[in-house]
């Protein structure tokens, strides 16, 4: 069985096999979050949805105040942990009495479950009528990762308030993909620190100038190919005259979205999916960089431009 009895069975699984004469070795990771399947032969593990989607699931913790409780809970994929709790009273001298009364003591346990050294997101989400004395009273580590402040339908209980702020999260993060791809697409206008097509692509990548990389939902790449002495990539008109100068051995096929992925995998580079029809005309792929390329490339093409051109060094 590739999983325990015990285990909480995974939403979806990537599975690798590769063989080896006659040994196989086959390697399963759960995922939280279902991806479309699919099935890929290729000489190194496609990456692709894997660190496209899966690493980015957001993972938070909330305070969840509702009902007379507080509550600090820390999600992580379907699993939710409960780290502190408290009562609160309405305060009916504050005007509307939308003021909070939460026993010292318990106060205390709280702003501590919250002063750690956690880096995840923090949410504070409630029906409303302490969302801003809550906020007020967070302590300073906690209010630095503060993500987002949020009403909450009273009618819902606890596990469907908790998806609510799930999905408010995930149309959040759908949104700032749309806004990375804008930014590369307004960068790469301005001839800014940003690159633009497989080749200018790789080479950041290789280079470490990469911040983030950008690519195009369900772009196809031309076929390409990899010179192995020289690491320089060459498209199927090209091949023939590098294939002159190094041998038709050292060229190898390279599929462009598994082996950008891989490598911005491999360098931690987070790596962003969009739907963007000026990416798609731009190469189906770009970067935003942090410093620029050591290696000097070709202007970059216009936005306006329908052809799909690419930068190369």
């Amino acid at each position: 069985a590739l999983f325990d009895a015990d285990d909480r069975l995974p939403a979806s699984a990537a599975v690798f096999t590769r063989g080896l004469e006659a040994d196989c070795h086959l390697t399963v990771v759960p995922l939280d979050t279902p991806v479309e399947p699919g099935v890929s032969f290729y000489r190194v593990p496609d990456l692709t949805q894997l660190w496209i989607d899966h690493p980015r699931a957001v993972d938070f913790t909330l305070v969840l105040a509702r009902k007379g409780g507080i509550q600090v809970l820390d999600i992580s994929g379907e699993d939710i942990v409960s780290r502190a709790w408290a009562s609160y009273r309405a305060d009916s001298r504050q005007a509307g009495g939308s003021g909070i009364g939460i026993p010292q003591r318990r106060f205390q346990v709280l702003r501590r479950s919250l002063a750690g050294q956690a880096t995840t997101p923090l949410v504070i989400a409630g029906d409303g009528n302490c969302l801003d004395e809550l906020t007020d009273a967070l302590p300073a580590r906690a209010l630095k990762r503060l993500s987002d402040v949020t009403r909450v339908p009273s009618n819902l209980d606890s596990q469907s308030a908790v998806e609510f702020v799930r999905r408010r999260l995930s149309k959040r993060r759908h949104l700032a993909d749309k806004q990375a791809a804008a930014r590369l697409v307004r960068t790469v206008e301005n001839h800014g620190l940003a690159v633009t097509g497989p080749t200018a692509s790789y080479e950041a990548l290789r280079t470490g100038a990469v911040d983030l990389m950008v690519i195009a939902r369900g772009h196809s790449f031309d076929d390409a190919s990899q010179c192995v002495d020289a690491g320089a990539l060459c498209s199927d008109e090209s091949s023939p005259a590098i294939g002159k100068d190094y041998g038709e051995s050292a060229l190898q096929s390279w599929d462009v979205a598994i082996e950008l992925v891989r490598l911005a995998c491999r360098e931690g580079i987070p790596v962003i999916g969009a739907s963007d029809e000026t990416l798609q005309r731009l190469g189906g792929v770009g970067c935003l960089l942090h410093e620029p390329l050591e290696i000097e490339v070709m202007p970059h093409p216009s936005a306006q431009e329908s052809a799909a051109l690419d930068l190369v060094a």
